[in-house]
Protein backbone atom coordinates (compact mmCIF):
# COMPACT_ATOMS: atom_id res chain seq x y z
CA UNK A 1 0.00 0.00 0.00
CA UNK A 2 2.86 2.12 0.63
CA UNK A 3 4.60 1.92 -2.31
CA UNK A 4 0.93 2.73 -4.34
CA UNK A 5 0.61 5.74 -2.53
CA UNK A 6 4.03 6.91 -3.04
CA UNK A 7 2.98 6.20 -6.83
CA UNK A 8 0.12 8.06 -6.75
CA UNK A 9 1.82 11.38 -4.85
CA UNK A 10 4.53 11.01 -7.18
CA UNK A 11 2.45 11.12 -10.16
CA UNK A 12 0.13 13.98 -9.13
CA UNK A 13 3.28 15.99 -8.70
CA UNK A 14 4.90 14.95 -12.07
CA UNK A 15 1.63 16.26 -13.15
CA UNK A 16 1.75 19.77 -11.09
CA UNK A 17 5.35 20.53 -13.30
CA UNK A 18 4.12 19.16 -16.68
CA UNK A 19 1.11 21.90 -15.92
CA UNK A 20 3.99 24.55 -14.92
CA UNK A 21 5.97 23.58 -18.15
CA UNK A 22 2.85 23.25 -20.50
CA UNK A 23 2.09 26.85 -19.14
CA UNK A 24 5.67 28.37 -19.51
CA UNK A 25 6.42 26.42 -22.98
CA UNK A 26 3.01 27.59 -24.16
CA UNK A 27 4.00 31.72 -22.80
CA UNK A 28 7.22 31.19 -24.42
CA UNK A 29 5.78 30.39 -28.30
CA UNK A 30 3.26 32.73 -27.72
CA UNK A 31 5.45 35.49 -26.99
CA UNK A 32 8.82 34.54 -29.37
CA UNK A 33 6.74 32.28 -32.20
CA UNK A 34 2.96 33.80 -32.25
CA UNK A 35 1.95 30.29 -31.87
CA UNK A 36 0.38 28.40 -29.24
CA UNK A 37 -0.09 24.89 -28.49
CA UNK A 38 -3.61 23.81 -29.33
CA UNK A 39 -6.22 23.30 -26.70
CA UNK A 40 -3.23 23.38 -23.93
CA UNK A 41 -5.63 25.29 -21.45
CA UNK A 42 -8.36 22.03 -21.84
CA UNK A 43 -4.85 19.87 -21.16
CA UNK A 44 -3.72 21.93 -18.42
CA UNK A 45 -7.09 21.28 -17.08
CA UNK A 46 -7.10 17.69 -17.25
CA UNK A 47 -3.78 17.44 -15.40
CA UNK A 48 -4.81 19.56 -12.81
CA UNK A 49 -7.92 17.83 -12.06
CA UNK A 50 -5.93 14.88 -11.81
CA UNK A 51 -3.30 16.34 -9.57
CA UNK A 52 -6.14 17.74 -7.25
CA UNK A 53 -7.42 14.62 -7.06
CA UNK A 54 -5.31 12.13 -6.19
CA UNK A 55 -3.89 14.56 -3.55
CA UNK A 56 -7.04 14.72 -1.84
CA UNK A 57 -7.36 11.17 -2.12
CA UNK A 58 -3.50 10.63 -0.57
CA UNK A 59 -4.48 13.15 1.98
CA UNK A 60 -7.81 11.85 2.66
CA UNK A 61 -6.05 8.35 3.17
CA UNK A 62 -3.39 10.14 5.66
CA UNK A 63 -6.06 11.45 7.82
CA UNK A 64 -4.59 14.99 7.08
CA UNK A 65 -5.12 18.34 5.38
CA UNK A 66 -3.36 20.22 3.06
CA UNK A 67 -1.47 22.80 3.95
CA UNK A 68 1.70 24.42 3.73
CA UNK A 69 4.17 24.59 6.22
CA UNK A 70 7.93 25.11 4.71
CA UNK A 71 8.97 27.84 7.64
CA UNK A 72 6.37 26.54 10.51
CA UNK A 73 8.04 22.79 10.56
CA UNK A 74 11.89 24.49 10.84
CA UNK A 75 11.00 26.30 13.80
CA UNK A 76 11.38 24.99 17.13
CA UNK A 77 8.44 25.01 20.14
CA UNK A 78 9.13 28.16 21.67
CA UNK A 79 9.73 29.69 18.27
CA UNK A 80 6.03 28.62 16.96
CA UNK A 81 4.99 29.55 20.58
CA UNK A 82 6.57 33.46 19.86
CA UNK A 83 5.65 33.23 16.47
CA UNK A 84 1.66 32.21 17.00
CA UNK A 85 0.15 35.36 18.31
CA UNK A 86 2.01 37.93 15.23
CA UNK A 87 0.62 35.53 12.55
CA UNK A 88 -3.23 35.77 14.40
CA UNK A 89 -3.32 39.17 14.93
CA UNK A 90 -1.81 39.65 11.42
CA UNK A 91 -4.70 37.21 9.99
CA UNK A 92 -7.48 39.61 12.29
CA UNK A 93 -6.15 42.35 11.36
CA UNK A 94 -6.75 41.27 7.38
CA UNK A 95 -10.03 40.15 8.19
CA UNK A 96 -10.69 43.24 9.56
CA UNK A 97 -9.52 45.43 7.27
CA UNK A 98 -10.98 43.19 4.57
CA UNK A 99 -14.77 43.71 6.03
CA UNK A 100 -14.29 47.94 6.23
CA UNK A 101 -13.43 47.82 2.71
CA UNK A 102 -15.92 45.65 1.37
CA UNK A 103 -19.08 47.22 0.08
CA UNK A 104 -22.25 45.36 0.64
CA UNK A 105 -23.81 43.41 -1.52
CA UNK A 106 -27.48 45.16 -0.46
CA UNK A 107 -26.48 48.26 1.26
CA UNK A 108 -28.77 49.61 3.94
CA UNK A 109 -31.78 51.56 3.01
CA UNK A 110 -32.84 54.75 4.93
Amino acid sequence: MKRLLAATETVAAVFLLLIALLTAFNVGLRDLLSIQIPDWFDGSKLLMCIALFWGMAVTTYHSGHICVDALWEHLGAANRRRGFAPMRFADFAAAYRREKTLTPLYPPTD
